[in-house]
């Protein structure tokens, strides 16, 4: 039985880029587990989540970005905090942008919309949060280039009742700005 399905969007241009990702999820991987990417060179990344989430059979689901890093760990404490079947999984981690000013963000449904306070971000479930996957495919991403992830997290609030924390940073989303 699959439990968790993490779904990864990319492009051949980035195929340097995902490989410190690829080797950290081998190091993890467990039967539970599918790993399914999406490299359709033309589809904008809302289509492309969309699209493996329809193929996506893990009761949850979590889109890692192919330019990000996670903890060795990562698996297990996802596994771990699912157990329990809550709708979705509250996580943390280290955000940069183009490799500097590092900072904290929290992911849970204690927060109501999306905002900073002092340097650290808050943010409510978005796709890099294990949620349900019968209610992420109530909510699909809008099938956009950019800002689908925001849009997702406005939709599927109001279907997150449960949370189970993982306290320790398991994420770093290496955010690049737009030259």
């Amino acid at each position: 039985m699959i439990r968790l399905s993490i779904l990864i969007c990319t492009t051949s241009a980035r195929n340097e880029i995902i490989k410190p990702l690829l080797e950290s999820l081998n190091k993890q991987l467990v039967p539970e587990v599918e790993v399914l990417i999406d490299n359709h060179e033309t589809d904008n990344v809302g289509k492309k989540r969309n699209r493996l989430l329809r193929q996506a059979i893990g009761d949850y689901v979590v889109a890692i970005d192919s330019d990000d890093h996670i903890s060795p760990n990562y698996v297990s404490l996802v596994l771990a905090a699912i157990k329990t079947n809550p709708d979705c999984v509250g996580i943390n981690g280290f955000i940069t942008t183009n490799g500097k000013d590092k900072r904290l963000w929290y992911i849970s449904i204690d927060y109501k919309k999306w905002f900073t306070m002092g340097s650290v971000y808050y943010r409510t479930p978005n796709h890099i949060s294990p949620i349900r996957r019968e209610l992420a495919l109530k909510a699909m991403f809008p099938e956009i280039a950019f800002a689908e992830d925001h849009e997702f997290s406005v939709r599927v609030f109001p279907y997150l009742k449960t949370e189970v924390k993982i306290k320790q940073p398991i994420y770093h989303y290496d955010y690049h700005s737009v030259k």
